[in-house]
């Protein structure tokens, strides 16, 4: 499988915390060229562990330091298609910056908007796991998370708080938030999403604007170009990131 890397195999084999925390780490982390020769690695190591531990500080003090605390926040589902839709699951910090970079940086077209911030979202973004790792991470960021579940988004809001308020988080359903589809890269954790609601998210993804980026779990999305996969640790195992974008390139442009 040439998806496969040290993180995902350690994942797979059930070792969540060494798949994340140390092999995770290392990928991301891990030095161009150009790095080696600016000496420029270890400054980015030292600044990314402190951001990490920032974030675990954070959730700590949200009271959602882990998956399992985050889990119990879900509400009783209604309907076996809610139960489905709505069940959780979460990436660590280290395949959150793994999901961001790829989508803004490896895969994204690398053009903004004039005068504007490139905007990262997350749909059904949880207690903010991926959200506050993107913010972190990629500083002048905009960052947006909708999260339809109460407890979770209140998690999420605590835990934005605690770092300053470095993202923004909406209670409500993503497929009816206009700004979270006015996006240059967008996430979505699609692994327990049931058909129909995997057919909705395409036919919004239909009409982000030219060169955006969606990155889905799990799932591969029909009605956007399919432009690569990789795989990453998450809370329940190995999750595999499909990466779309959305033909054409948006060209910076005065307003």
């Amino acid at each position: 499988d040439d998806n496969r890397t040290a993180a995902t195999c350690a994942a797979a084999a059930g070792f969540a915390r060494l798949a994340e925390d140390v092999l995770a780490r290392a990928e991301f982390l891990a030095p161009s060229t150009v790095d080696k020769e600016l000496g420029a690695d270890a400054v980015h190591a030292a600044a990314a562990d402190a951001a990490r531990n920032r974030w675990g500080a954070a959730f700590a003090e949200a009271g959602v330091p882990t998956a399992a605390h985050a889990s119990k926040l879900v509400a009783p589902a209604a309907t076996p298609r809610q139960k489905r839709d709505r069940r959780y699951g979460e990436l660590g910090f280290w395949s959150s910056g793994l999901v961001a970079r790829a989508a803004l940086d490896e895969y994204g077209s690398g053009r903004v908007r004039a005068g504007r911030p490139r905007k990262f979202v997350d749909l059904g973004s949880g207690v903010g796991r991926v959200t506050l790792a993107a913010a972190l991470l990629q500083p002048g960021l905009e960052v947006l998370g909708v999260e339809i579940e109460p407890g979770l988004h209140d998690a999420a809001t605590r835990a934005t708080a605690a770092l300053g308020g470095i993202a923004t988080h909406a209670l409500g359903d993503f497929l009816a938030d206009d700004a979270a589809w006015d996006a240059d890269a967008v996430f979505v954790n699609s692994t327990a999403f049931s058909p129909e609601l995997v057919k909705a998210i395409e036919e919004r993804c239909a009409r982000l604007r030219p060169g955006a980026v969606v990155i889905s779990l799990t799932t591969k999305l029909d009605g956007i170009d399919f432009v690569g996969q990789f795989d990453v640790p998450a809370s329940w195992g190995v999750a595999t990131a499909f990466v779309h974008r959305r033909a054409g390139f948006a060209v910076a442009t005065p307003e």
